[in-house]
């Protein structure tokens, strides 16, 4: 059996949940950062081939598993 106290238990779980946040935040400004890039990019494929009128991007959602899978 573990022998551990309430503040004990208490602290391990912060740590954990430390530990996936920092987690799930890297993985947000990795997605961040590839947005950014393909923006940049879209916006000199637009001059580079001076595209003009009316112009909709839709990025994906990054979060979803099955999105990332597609493209």
């Amino acid at each position: 059996m573990i022998d551990l106290t309430v503040p004990e238990i208490r602290r391990k779980l912060q740590e954990a949940d430390a530990a996936a946040f920092a987690v799930l935040e890297r993985s947000l400004v990795a997605d961040t950062r590839k947005g950014v890039r393909a923006a940049v990019e879209v916006a000199r494929q637009i001059r580079l081939r001076e595209i003009s009128g009316i112009i909709v991007i839709d990025f994906i959602d990054m979060e979803a598993p099955r999105k990332n899978q597609e493209y």
